[in-house]
């Protein structure tokens, strides 16, 4: 991995049922420019430093461009969305003077429902150059303010009704002390339940059926069964263990939803009568 010698600069001044899934995590907006975003979005949990210190420079951003009265903090989440392989990628960027003296940057994402952090990450060293930022917000560290990243999410996306972003600086290197926070806004997560029955033939004593079958409920959840009911009696009359098929109308219909929820149903069911 190749050294970020903007970012050492910054830190020497100074010294993060059918089983499936249908799922919607959508807050793409990539490509937003610095000059787009309205600021007051944010929460913090230290005040504002009050020395914000007379660097001069802060990467290519030069101190001519810093105003140290300005105490706003500035950020922007431009892409969130859940990748195939059941992973959160998140892109974006933070910066404000408060930063200055908190080296270390990291994110989290957290579940606001259960008031948990889900996991986090370490970015300091991976932080991103933003001249986009640095030309509008004149703060320190804004020309080195970006990130992009991935979260594996996994079958916990069976049980999360939104997920929160909270990109952080501090001066600790665990990230649990003397912090500077943005809270980006909860991102929900479409808990629908979908499906459709494409087709169903008889041959002989077997129904054969086709369709599919897509919800982020199912997550959690490793096998996938067809069940035919008698409706007049109430009876199961058979069931079959379904092996996934690729739906890739699916997965372009249901953007964003875990690869190995889009479950295609193709068998038969041997039944005792038909």
């Amino acid at each position: 991995m190749m050294v970020n010698f903007n970012h050492a600069k910054k830190v020497a001044a100074g010294c993060l049922a059918m089983s499936s899934c249908a799922l919607f995590l959508w807050l793409n907006q990539t490509g937003i420019q610095a000059d787009q975003v309205m600021t007051g979005q944010s929460v913090t949990t230290s005040q504002l430093a009050s020395n914000q210190g007379t660097n001069n420079s802060t990467g290519g951003q030069t101190h001519s461009l810093i105003d140290p009265q300005d105490h706003g903090n500035y950020a922007c989440l431009d892409q969130a969305q859940v990748n195939s392989n059941g992973s959160l990628t998140v892109a974006g960027w933070h910066a404000a003077n408060a930063t200055q003296g908190r080296p270390y940057h990291y994110l989290i994402v957290y579940d606001p429902a259960a008031h948990r952090e889900i996991s986090r990450q370490n970015i300091t060293n991976d932080e991103i150059s933003r001249p986009d930022v640095a030309q509008v917000h004149h703060v320190y560290g804004a020309d080195q303010s970006g990130f992009r990243t991935s979260f594996q999410l996994g079958s916990q996306l069976a049980t999360l009704g939104q997920v929160q972003l909270i990109s952080r600086y501090t001066d600790a290197a665990n990230g649990n002390s003397n912090s500077y926070d943005y809270w980006f806004a909860p991102v929900t997560i479409n808990r629908s339940n979908r499906a459709h029955l494409d087709g169903v033939t008889v041959d002989g004593n077997q129904l054969i059926v086709n369709g599919w079958h897509a919800t982020n409920l199912a997550a959690n959840k490793s096998y996938h069964y067809v069940i035919v009911v008698d409706q007049t009696s109430g009876r199961e009359v058979g069931r079959c263990l379904v092996k996934p098929v690729a739906r890739p109308d699916v997965a372009r219909a249901f953007s964003g939803v875990m690869g190995g929820c889009y479950r295609g149903l193709s068998g038969g069911l041997f039944l005792e009568s038909v």
